[in-house]
């Protein structure tokens, strides 16, 4: 995957850490931008974004396995 690809996937990651963040928090646009600068909100959305990026990339590269007639094969990624 490009450079690119990957800041892509990363922005879509971090919208849904804020996403996850006020739905959990049952808070609006408004009261989130209340607190969004606050240290701690920032680094609980940039941890959440980073799990949901990593967890993307370890599924992306992770090997696919067939088991087709009886045979296992490891497909390569």
């Amino acid at each position: 995957m490009s450079t690119l690809h990957h800041e892509a996937l990363l922005e879509d990651c971090f919208d849904e850490a804020i996403q996850s963040f006020c739905e959990s928090n049952k808070l609006t646009e408004a009261e989130f931008a209340e607190i969004s600068n606050h240290e701690g909100v920032i680094l609980a959305i940039e941890k959440s974004a980073r799990q949901r990026f990593e967890d993307l990339c370890q599924w992306k590269y992770r090997p696919h396995i067939s088991h087709l007639h009886g045979a296992t094969t490891i497909i390569k990624v």
